[in-house]
């Protein structure tokens, strides 16, 4: 389809899509886990923070914006369902733009975490 991955450093991760590389900066990683039900990453992409998630579908639906028309939900729980009637398990995706500053709060937040003797 166009989409390939070309490898990862401790820091960033190389793709090929659509034959042009394209590389970001991976800032945190968050393991899938049975308790959260999902995985998260926050990347730099051209100056751009972006937290993406993937997960079971009602963990990713709880966690969307209210506050935002989610135009394509009603389209995506329709075949959500249709799959679920053949009985196929489905994860969804779903990205949100990060300011500088809620990054920042968040990775003084994580490093604070980190550091602390109690964590």
């Amino acid at each position: 389809m166009g989409y390939k991955f070309l490898g990862s450093s401790a820091s960033e991760q190389t793709f090929e899509i659509l034959g042009k590389t394209y590389k970001v900066e991976l800032k945190f990683l968050f393991e899938f886990d049975s308790d959260r039900k999902r995985m998260s990453v926050i990347i730099k992409d051209n100056g751009v923070y972006k937290l993406l998630v993937k997960g079971a579908d009602s963990i990713i639906k709880s966690r969307l914006s209210k506050e935002k028309e989610q135009i394509y939900l009603p389209f995506i729980e329709t075949e959500l369902d249709g799959f679920s009637r053949i009985g196929l398990r489905c994860l969804l995706m779903a990205t949100k733009i990060l300011s500088e500053d809620e990054y920042k709060s968040f990775e003084a937040g994580c490093n604070a975490v980190i550091d602390s003797p109690n964590r």
